[in-house]
């Protein structure tokens, strides 16, 4: 017998001929991430099996797999040879530290051996007589129970499981290629770029600001929440872009009603200089429509306008709630509603352009040739 964490994946399952290039980036990034401590994972009959000192670095893997997209829940376990005696004792060594979390249980053994001498029913009920004797007083219950123990019989040998915990979900971070997300010190952008780490991407950033009018703490605090992010990817490039010159310019040539429009424009065409030079196949940004004068579908339109890769948006029709709540989930609320000087915010217009056109902001943009 030898303890095991099962790691089960959900969305994976569903890439046809793409699963295995789906598998074997996921078993990448979970080996990268846990390099050095002498655990390896391999592909088993839909799951992946970490084998090696597993439970020596359990609070390790707890924390990695619980970050790890592509991974939709897992267990601590163990794997046993194929005989009774030691299937038995499997059981009890995994519902042991188990028994006081649990009044009802269930054993749900299936087959993909289909020479074991046992069906998938008989083995369930005889490990079920296994738990009852091992903890008195807990009772079997079919539907809605406390606890479940997983049973899977292979020609490898057996695994067996009972606490399932949550990964993040999603697929596999890098699958998909790699875009650069403008992030500012808000609660939104963090956010978004951590939707599309979920969608696979890997993220790099970008931040403006306009030090010496904003101080130094909001370039700070910036890093803090990449570094915060960066914890369910990896590391990752954060480009600082100062801003103010630009600033002063639209400010004093351009009129005040797109200020902001204006800048933003600028902020795509530096950010896409950027993206280019890293590779990156897009740009992303925190924007959710309507929730401030400058997210109208009019002006985020011609604003994207100044970028010819695409700009995406993955929080646009969330409410600034749903935002907020994912943040604390995250991790990155707390930093978010610290108080810093937002380069967008300074010389805002009295009166924004709600309506604007790419045509108007391009004639605009001449002023500053």
């Amino acid at each position: 017998m030898k303890h095991v964490v099962v790691i089960r994946y959900g969305e994976i399952a569903l890439k046809g001929k793409n699963r295995d290039r789906f598998e074997q980036r996921l078993i990448q990034n979970i080996e990268h991430r846990l390099v050095d401590r002498g655990l390896c994972v391999k592909k088993r009959y839909g799951r992946l099996i970490m084998a090696g000192d597993v439970m020596a670095h359990e609070h390790t893997i707890r924390s990695v797999l619980a970050k790890t997209f592509g991974v939709e829940n897992f267990s601590f376990g163990v794997m046993t040879a194929q005989e009774l005696f030691e299937i038995e004792q499997g059981v009890q060594t995994i519902i042991e530290p188990l028994r006081n979390t649990f009044q009802t249980f269930r054993v749900t053994a299936v087959r993909q051996d289909k020479t074991f001498t046992l069906t998938s029913m008989e083995l369930s009920k005889r490990l079920g007589g296994v738990v009852l004797v091992a903890c008195l007083g807990k009772r079997v219950q079919m539907k809605g129970a406390d606890m479940e123990v997983f049973v899977e019989v292979t020609t490898d040998g057996v695994y067996l499981s009972a606490k399932k915990e949550r990964g993040p979900g999603g697929i596999p971070m890098g699958i998909t290629g790699r875009v650069l997300a403008l992030l500012s010190g808000g609660i939104d952008s963090p956010v978004a770029a951590w939707y599309m780490m979920k969608r696979g991407c890997r993220v790099d950033f970008i931040h403006f600001h306009s030090i010496p009018y904003t101080d130094r703490a909001s370039v700070e605090k910036v890093r803090e929440l990449a570094a915060i992010v960066n914890t369910w990817q990896g590391e990752s490039e954060l480009i600082e872009e100062p801003m103010l010159e630009m600033q002063k310019r639209i400010m004093t040539e351009t009129h005040e009603k797109y200020r902001v429009l204006l800048y933003r424009r600028h902020m795509l065409r530096v950010a896409e200089a950027h993206a280019k030079r890293l590779g990156a196949k897009a740009l992303v940004t925190g924007e959710s429509l309507g929730q401030v004068a400058s997210q109208t579908l009019e002006n985020m339109i011609a604003v994207a306008a100044a970028a010819d890769m695409p700009v995406l948006r993955p929080l646009i029709g969330f409410d600034k709630s749903e935002i907020m709540a994912k943040a604390q989930t995250i991790g990155t609320f707390e930093t978010s509603i610290l108080p810093h000087q937002d380069c967008c915010t300074l010389f805002t217009p009295r009166h924004p352009a709600t309506k604007a056109r790419a045509e108007d902001l391009a004639h605009e943009e001449e002023k500053l040739l």
